[in-house]
């Protein structure tokens, strides 16, 4: 037996022992070094490069917005799903307007609403005006709706409010004194540090859309795609002498200044927002500020009563007035940087393309028609023959378009959606 014993002791001592032992030691291997790694400080970042001025300052996109219009007030309409609820706004071109969501309690239309994903049925309506009743569809990138209410013209339509008469400048004031007579009715405003000049431009008429005789000798391209020339009479109003910019953006929006690009125009806003910008903005200075129709647009920019008939707006030489492809090294530039036109106004061929209020339309007009007085363009949108819609209308060919396309007479159209600049009026 104690042969046996000791054969099988023997047998057990020879055995390998490495294997054995590594195991042993991948198992109570110390997590000194992972632990470390849990524990230690990052390595502080190195500060990025602060942007040169002359860089295109963008603004943000779909995920961080620039601020909207929000109230305090909630509402909550009746028997909707259960999906998560969403913070709707609304804006409309009446600021008093109340609004009706689903047969629920009318609420203002500034208010803030918190829907579910769905479609409601709305109902708009504000004294004086005709009432908009249409359907609306909630979504998480759909939560801002803009509303446009036609005046009221029934027999018993009460007359709209015009201001006092000492508040409309005479015409004639520019003619007798045409050295400071602009200057003295232009109206310059300051919301929150932030200083701004609308340009006063006397009512006229003149022919839109006009492609020049010389045309040929100043700038060559396509002119194909304008719609027919026209006689067109406007009303005295105001339009900005520059661009919004970056500085009046934020100073409305996010109470907050830029350091940067300050005084570049905006770009890349959407045309509800500009709308969301304008209400607050009217809230701010208790004025009627909108976006200007495309009949004033491109009278303020050939010069009003002062035109000299020129291609751009303020020269036959675009270099003079405008930044376009040919000069601005594929970037936009500071506002009032170039030569102004007739009135004083900046920038109107060139830097960024505009907003108008109008939905694009094509005029059944022509030089021999009489004169369309103030004309908006359609209270809808228009379906192309292809039934898709054909836009808002856009002004002013921007910093990277050919001369061709920075001239007075053209105009694009442009999905609501998409991002633009903008020029206030009122």
């Amino acid at each position: 037996m104690k042969r046996y014993i000791i054969a099988f002791m023997a047998m057990i001592l020879l055995l390998p022992v490495s294997p054995v032992f590594g195991q042993v030691g991948a198992v109570f291997k110390p997590r000194t070094n992972k632990t470390e790694k849990q524990t230690a400080k990052p390595e502080k970042q190195t500060p990025k490069a602060t942007p040169s001025r002359t860089a295109r300052p963008r603004p943000a996109r779909r995920s961080n917005q620039p601020p909207k219009v929000r109230r305090s007030t909630s509402h909550v309409p009746k028997n909707h799903n259960e999906s998560p609820e969403i913070a709707v706004s609304f804006g409309c071109n009446v600021s008093d307007a109340v609004i009706t969501i689903d047969d629920d309690e009318p609420g203002d239309i500034d208010d803030t609403y918190m829907l579910k994903e769905d479609i409601y049925k709305v109902l708009v309506e504000a004294e004086g005006y005709e009432p908009l009743d249409t359907t609306i569809e909630v979504t998480e990138e759909e939560d801002y709706f803009y509303f446009e209410l036609s005046e009221y013209t029934g027999e018993d339509a009460v007359a709209p409010y015009l201001p006092p008469e000492s508040t409309q400048p005479e015409v004639p004031v520019l003619i007798d004194d045409p050295a400071n007579a602009q200057k003295a009715l232009n109206d310059t405003i300051t919301v929150k540090g932030v200083t701004f000049i609308m340009v006063y431009v006397p009512g006229g008429t003149y022919t839109r859309y006009k492609v020049p005789d010389n045309l040929g000798s100043i700038v060559d391209g396509d002119v194909s795609g304008v719609p027919p020339a026209h006689r067109v009479t406007v009303s005295n109003f105001y339009i900005g002498m520059h661009e919004v910019t970056w500085e009046l953006w934020y100073a409305v929006m996010a109470d907050s200044v830029v350091e940067d690009g300050a005084r570049y125009p905006i770009d890349d806003v959407n045309w509800a927002d500009c709308h969301v910008f304008i209400d607050k903005l009217n809230k701010l200075t208790g004025k009627s500020f909108r976006l200007p129709t495309d009949a004033e647009w491109e009278f303020a920019a050939r010069g009003g009563n002062k035109s000299q008939g020129y291609v751009f707006s303020g020269s036959n030489n675009i270099d003079d007035v405008a930044w376009y492809s040919g000069n601005s090294d594929g970037e936009y530039h500071e506002v009032g940087t170039k030569a102004p036109n007739e009135l004083g106004i900046y920038d109107m061929s060139g830097s960024v393309s505009e907003w108008c209020a109008d939905w694009w339309n094509w005029p059944d007009a022509d030089e021999q028609t009489p004169p369309l007085v103030n004309p908006k363009g359609p209270q809808e949108e228009q379906m192309s023959q292809r039934g898709s819609g054909q836009g808002r209308i856009v002004r002013d060919g921007g910093y990277f378009q050919d001369a061709i396309e920075c001239c007075l007479f053209r105009l694009y159209r442009s999905d609501p959606k998409k991002g633009w600049g903008f020029r206030l009026a009122m």
